[in-house]
């Protein structure tokens, strides 16, 4: 997961192979996002999606 200030243009440096890391997976298309006025807001909900991924599916396990 990552974050920019300006959404097209980030979607755009990856289409066109300006961000070396995802260069060879072209095109990318946008299929889902967030937005968040605070930037505190999205620490929290960074902070609980990554407690939910490190969370086992089965209590116990």
């Amino acid at each position: 997961m990552a974050y920019t200030g300006n959404l097209r243009r980030r979607l755009f440096e990856h289409n066109t192979g300006e961000a070396r890391a995802t260069s060879f997976r072209r095109p990318w298309k946008l299929i889902y996002y967030e937005a968040y006025v605070l930037e505190e807001v999205l620490e929290v909900a960074d902070s609980v999606r990554a407690d939910l991924v490190r969370r086992p599916a089965i209590p116990g396990k």
